[in-house]
């Protein structure tokens, strides 16, 4: 209880300075609150929750999250995640030498949605084929890159880690060269291409059909 306690008040204490900031100019995670659960429970055992932390929605909630989401700009919010593990890291957190497992994130791992997010931007940037905007837009999409790679560095040195670089330059030479030529259809075919191959599983997810019965509201 008294971590759980003091994990609430620091979450409150952080939103109340981040309410009405510009995320131009003070980006915070979509998951800044769980980076506190990991900072007071680091060395813990484990946590005993006896509420679920995420529930089963309804068709009309999902229509208003995905709402919400596009308002707050939830997709790249996703990316400063990172900026939640360098303040950890700073604070002293072992974040180093970590297998590939602690970034699963469903059937893959965390930087291969970040990158995925990087791809369906760019497409998007692209396709609006507006020289002043994309020039805009540039040094904002190099600092997300430098996040993903930034995952890099808290990796055991393995092929995971020398993966996840090379994968993250080349997917960076693609985006690039797609904002360098928006009309150009074999470059938008070859990073299309890649986006698809980042979401082929590596880890088996199933939803545990028992526990979603026990907590559906709408039963």
């Amino acid at each position: 209880k008294k971590e759980f306690v003091a994990t609430l008040i620091e979450i409150h204490q952080r939103a109340e300075i981040m309410k009405g900031k510009e995320l131009s100019t003070t980006p915070y995670s979509a998951f800044f609150h769980s980076s506190y659960f990991l900072q007071n429970l680091h060395e813990k055992v484990g946590i005993f929750l006896d509420e679920p932390l995420v529930r089963e929605q309804s068709r009309a909630d999902q229509i208003k999250t995905e709402k919400r989401w596009q308002n707050e700009n939830m997709g790249e919010r996703y990316l400063f995640v990172v900026d939640d593990f360098k303040r950890l890291i700073s604070l002293g957190l072992p974040l180093t030498n970590l297998p590939s497992q602690f970034f699963k994130y469903h059937k893959y791992h965390l930087w291969d949605r970040f990158i995925i997010f990087q791809i369906g931007a760019a497409i998007e940037i692209a396709q609006k084929n507006d020289p002043i905007l994309i020039n805009n837009y540039k040094p904002r999409f190099l600092q997300n890159w430098r996040r993903i790679e930034t995952m890099a560095t808290m990796l055991d040195k393995s092929e995971i880690q020398k993966w996840l670089i090379i994968v993250t330059r080349n997917a960076q030479a693609q985006c690039d060269l797609l904002l360098s030529n928006p009309h150009d259809n074999k470059i938008l075919g070859l990073i299309t291409d890649t986006r698809k191959y980042l979401t082929l599983g590596c880890y088996d997810y199933k939803l545990d059909y028992a526990e979603q019965k026990i907590f559906r509201t709408d039963a």
